[in-house]
């Protein structure tokens, strides 16, 4: 009762939010970068003026932190672009351009070697900079790993692109409303202007089209090719156009004389509408309709991504759909990686709990006997959950395989068990003797068997190098499992073991043909995978 009462508990706490699921951890690095994007076209000298303020703000904040040493090995800042390649763990190859993109980097010392994190400076350097008019996007980032795509990921389709730029800007401002949800990105960037113009109902009475219209403006501003000479080897193109003065201003383009097929002329502004508009700088297409995909990154110190993106599915996203109809969403980075990654997980560790059973049930001859071996594998799941919550660490997918391979040492410590009962009940002994006296028998094998793997990944599961912290939650699911899944085997697999006697005897009547009347075993749950029966001495 206690023991099953336990993993009610366990699994309650597992629903309740208790245990934190992280997916794949993030580790900090020793790199913080803060990265500005301005609106498409955005002038340089407007962009290095951005950069000055972050780079300023971090400079603030580190002489704030710092104590009795220095805590940076430098700053590097760049505008037009942002850093490729060597920068850090995690960093990209190349980077991207653009006169409207900025990025500063602060390179922080070791961090054995400060007494703070990256996470705390990054937050203490975006509060320092605050909300900066202007900026599309400004985002901090402190760590690496993880999964591929951002922590949340809402991707939105509508037939109206409208509708959709407005129902992007919704799910954002309720992003900002969210506790721990940062570097909130709409998805949508306006783009560069431009000046869109449209043939009027009077140029088209005159005969004009778009096409015409069209072809003369790219000549008058591009250029008409005139003639081709060819000089040597090179042949040589002479374009004509407008003079730059009357390329430069409005008024000049609308002033502009079209010349109709008919020989007639007409002012440009009589002949179509011009109107001022933005071009996009990408557009995004999944199955053919219009997308925008809505991202952000969680800090993980104040919330948790999934309780966030729970939240988000159980209200506002249905809601929003039922509000503005003909839209669709899609939880896409994270949460998708997350999903198909646990699905294959579990229908991976279903088959190989299948192949578990059909191993057991051959050399044992019974369909019973191998639920008692494997009935410890949940009690090691909850050794491991107890582990992650006693270490401060997030559930992850790390962790899951830690479980998955935990339960093939459950198995063989509960096999030994078992095997070394079944030898004393084939002796003649009873069923209560078998269970005191087989776990009697293989308690030293069962305990230098746990004590050996949890011991042997201790130094695993202490060491604080970055380079192991990935792993951590691997080792803690195996090294606190197998202890705790010990402790069931050698006390609550026996009374298993009783329980199914009882159950087997109970059901007796169901075999008239049986020719054994005492509370032994049947026949064909008698023989074990052992060898020689040892014997039935403590």
């Amino acid at each position: 009762a206690v023991t099953f009462g336990s993993l009610i508990i366990a699994a309650g706490a597992l629903g309740g939010g208790v245990f934190k699921f992280g997916f794949l951890p993030k580790l900090e690095s020793d790199y913080v970068t803060a990265s500005v994007r301005l609106p498409l076209g955005t002038p340089l000298d407007k962009t290095k003026g951005y950069r000055d303020v972050v780079q300023k703000r971090a400079e603030e904040v580190i002489a704030k932190f710092s104590k009795d040493g220095a805590i940076h090995e430098g700053i590097f800042a760049v505008a037009g672009g942002t850093a490729g390649g060597g920068g850090g763990p995690g960093g990209s190859r190349g980077g991207s351009k653009g006169s409207h993109l900025a990025q500063v980097r602060v390179n922080l010392v070791q961090s054995d070697q400060r007494d703070f994190s990256s996470g705390d400076f990054a937050r203490a350097w975006r509060e320092a900079v605050g909300e900066l008019v202007g900026v599309e996007r400004l985002s901090f980032r402190y760590s690496f790993g993880g999964a591929g795509g951002d922590p949340i990921n809402v991707r939105i389709a509508h037939p109206d692109i409208d509708t959709l730029e407005k129902t992007a800007q919704v799910i954002a401002g309720h992003m900002k409303s969210l506790e721990g949800v940062t570097d909130i990105d709409p998805g949508f960037s306006p783009g560069k202007e431009q000046l869109n113009v449209k043939l009027s109902d009077q140029g088209r009475a005159l005969g004009l089209t778009e096409r015409q219209l069209a072809t003369t403006l790219r000549s008058a501003y591009y250029g008409a090719e005139a003639l081709r000479q060819q000089r040597g080897r090179d042949e040589v193109r002479v374009m004509v156009r407008r003079p730059r003065s009357d390329r430069v201003t409005r008024a000049s383009l609308e002033s502009m004389i079209i010349r109709t097929r008919e020989g007639k002329e007409v002012p440009l502004g009589v002949a179509a509408r011009l109107e001022m508009g933005r071009a996009y700088s990408r557009i995004y297409r999944v199955n053919g309709r219009r997308t925008i995909s809505v991202t952000a990154d969680v800090d993980k110190k104040s919330a948790n991504t999934n309780e966030v993106v729970s939240a988000m599915q159980a209200g506002f996203l249905p809601n929003l759909v039922r509000e503005v109809p003909g839209l669709t969403y899609s939880l896409e980075g994270e949460r998708k990686e997350q999903q198909e990654s646990l699905g294959s997980l579990g229908k991976g560790f279903a088959f190989a709990l299948l192949v578990i059973y059909c191993l057991l049930a051959v050399p044992f001859r019974s369909y019973l006997q191998p639920f008692l071996v494997m009935s410890a594998i949940p009690f090691g799941a909850l050794g491991a959950l107890l582990g992650h919550y006693f270490m401060d660490l997030e559930l992850s997918i790390m962790s899951m395989m830690g479980i998955v391979a935990l339960s093939g040492v459950i198995v063989n410590d509960s096999l030994i068990l078992l095997v070394a009962t079944n030898d004393i009940r084939r002796n003649g002994g009873s069923a209560e003797d078998a269970a005191v006296l087989g776990g009697a028998r293989r308690f030293r094998p069962i305990l230098l068997t746990s004590l050996t793997t949890a011991f042997g990944l201790a130094p695993m599961i202490l060491e604080t190098s970055v380079q192991a912290k990935f792993l951590i939650p691997m080792a803690v699911s195996l090294g606190f499992g197998i202890l705790w899944a010990t402790i069931i085997i050698l006390i609550c697999l026996p009374a298993f073991y009783l329980i199914l006697e009882d159950m087997m005897n109970a059901f007796k009547w169901l075999y008239p043909g049986s020719k054994k009347e005492t509370d032994s075993e049947p026949e064909a749950d008698d023989e074990g995978p052992s060898g020689e029966p040892e014997p039935a001495t403590s």
